[in-house]
């Protein structure tokens, strides 16, 4: 090891033990470094960061995607019958839109919505969880690395503050369980080979086997970082193989599990894959090829990271990149000293980790993407705040230096969560159908004030920011928290809803929900509103409209709930 680098070994010496998760919160002020006034600070800004995690969860983003209500009505099926949407009864995976969503997810969510009922707010509540859980296994991975535990409170900070994760901890998305799990492993496996308990190994490899659960990505991911894991850390494993290897049974299980489900339904995993592909469109073996290299090294732009992120503002926000400017002089100094320090094997995971975070998402259309490339974050993170401490190390003379990251890295912070709160609900409402869920829930109230009155709702109510019409099924089902016993007997229908044209009758007292208009963009981002063609039935009364925004203005669709005569 290079000793000039100061660095704790993660090759098995032992050593007193590092923070675990029951002295986390008495114990962070003492890790900080420097004063108490820094330390103070430091455990301000943490709090702060946590609340803004969780606060306000139900209204912004505003409105639901579908794929939400998708997570939340399985999880509000399973938790009151044991049964998914199409009732069968506690699926290894669950079907939805014509795909399979990945289980571990909503099996967690079920949980809550048995606690706090459905909504989208405990829909999103469980994103929070799982993306506020990474970043707490991220810091403490980077002390069982780097046996300092004074880099707790800096990484949880920077983890929780990311733009990456702040996004998609924040609305519904199966992919934060990923990072979950990819986080927990990894600490788990660096206790692990600390202490050679069996124990801490059995936590790793079930991690690692749960993620095949958790997100597409993650099935082509996760051996690839296994090989790398175990790669990595060959010379420490020959001394503890025995119980390694008996330890690593539960990830076994979790492996034959789900070949056998893949197995019994050939296709099923990979359907949606083909069709987000790079594939999908038959290309020759050198186009094939050039599409990979393209997207995996786009991954990597500054572009990407730095400038601009995602382009999806359901992903990001659409306000700077997935990482902080202050964070590329961190991530350089932290992989030099990875590099560096190269013989430890905890530090050469993080760099092969680092390296092949696009590997899965370069075979796919519309990279890079914030979520096909989740994985990266806590190696991101880990190597970032590594380089942190290098920086301030190295350079705590120049007090210039220091003060002049410090103050980027808070007004990048500041900027960041203003304008997440401010003026990011306005870009996101058209990509969450801001509006819909109130109009639905008002649609289906209305209906209830009269005895065997239909619902009727216009198709085109329900399209999405790419304007088709997405799943208005699943819309009624999650806002109304309708019966799943009826919906698995009778569809739609049996709640007496159903899909209207111009021409179809509608008996008297019927309510119709429609939406006026759609609002499209021109070339220079002009919006521009053009109506539907839904003509309603004469003689209709208005009974409530919603703006398809945060509020009405000119040019601004309305959805709108009639009664009809």
């Amino acid at each position: 090891m290079n000793q000039r680098d100061d660095v704790g070994p993660t090759g098995g010496e032992r050593r007193p033990a590092p923070l675990g998760l029951a002295a986390l919160a008495r114990s962070a002020g003492a890790m900080a470094p420097g004063s108490r006034s820094l330390r103070a600070a430091g455990l301000v800004i943490l709090v702060c960061l946590i609340v803004l995690r969780f606060v306000a969860l139900g209204r912004t983003p505003p409105g639901v995607y579908v794929d939400e209500a998708s997570y939340g009505y399985n999880a509000f099926s399973i938790a009151e019958s044991g049964r998914d949407e199409h009732g069968v009864r506690f699926p290894v995976f669950f079907e939805a839109f014509g795909e399979y969503k990945s289980p571990v997810f909503i099996y967690a969510l079920a949980a809550l919505v048995k606690v706090f009922g459905l909504s989208i707010a405990t829909a999103r509540l469980c994103a929070a969880l799982f993306a506020a859980g990474a970043a707490v296994f991220t810091a403490l991975a980077v002390v069982e690395m780097t046996q300092r535990r004074a880099m707790l409170l800096p990484t949880l900070i920077l983890a929780l503050a990311l733009p990456w994760t702040f996004t998609l901890g924040r609305f519904a998305t199966e992919a934060v369980s990923f990072l979950f799990l990819i986080a927990f492993a990894w600490w788990a496996w660096l206790r692990a080979v600390r202490t050679g308990s069996a124990s801490w190994f059995a936590a790793s490899w079930t991690g690692w086997g749960l993620s095949l659960f958790s997100y597409g990505t993650a099935r082509l991911l996760t051996p690839v970082l296994v090989i790398a894991l175990v790669a990595a850390y060959a010379s420490v494993l020959r001394r503890q193989l025995a119980r390694c290897a008996v330890a690593a049974v539960p990830a076994v299980l979790l492996a034959l599990l789900y070949s056998t489900w893949a197995v019994a339904h050939p296709g099923a995993l990979s359907a949606r894959f083909y069709d987000i592909s790079i594939f999908s469109d038959g290309p020759g073996l050198g186009k094939a090829v050039a599409r990979f290299a393209g997207n995996y090294v786009r991954s990597f732009s500054l572009d990407f990271l730095f400038l601009r992120g995602d382009s999806n503002i359901r992903h990001h926000t659409g306000d700077g990149g997935e990482l902080y400017l202050f964070m590329l002089p961190a991530l350089i100094a932290g992989v030099a000293f990875a590099v560096r320090n190269r013989r430890e094997p905890g530090f050469r995971f993080a760099l092969a980790s680092l390296a092949l975070f696009p590997a899965a998402a370069a075979f796919t259309y519309g990279s890079p993407n914030a979520i096909r490339t989740v994985n990266a974050v806590p190696f991101i993170v880990a190597l970032a705040a590594v380089g942190l401490r290098e920086i301030f190390t190295r350079f705590g003379e120049r007090r210039g230096v220091l003060a002049a990251l410090t103050i980027l890295a808070a007004v990048e912070i500041a900027g960041y969560v203003g304008d997440y709160f401010i003026r990011y609900p306005a870009r996101a409402a058209p990509w969450f159908n801001a509006g819909l869920p109130q109009a639905v829930e008002t649609a289906l109230t209305r209906r209830e004030r009269t005895e065997g009155a239909f619902l009727f709702y216009s198709p085109a109510a329900f399209r999405d920011d790419g304007a088709w019409v997405n799943q208005p099924y699943i819309t009624f089902l999650f806002c109304g928290r309708l019966s799943p016993e009826v919906y698995w007997r009778q569809g739609l229908a049996g709640f007496r809803i159903v899909p209207w044209t111009g021409g179809t009758a509608t008996p008297p007292g019927s309510v119709l929900l429609v939406k006026s208009a759609e609002r499209l963009f021109t070339v220079n981002s002009t919006p521009v509103a053009i109506p539907n063609r839904d003509a309603i039935p004469p003689g209709s009364r208005l009974l409530q409209e919603f703006p398809a925004a945060l509020a009405a203005g000119p040019g601004v669709p309305m959805y709108q709930v009639f009664r009809t005569p």
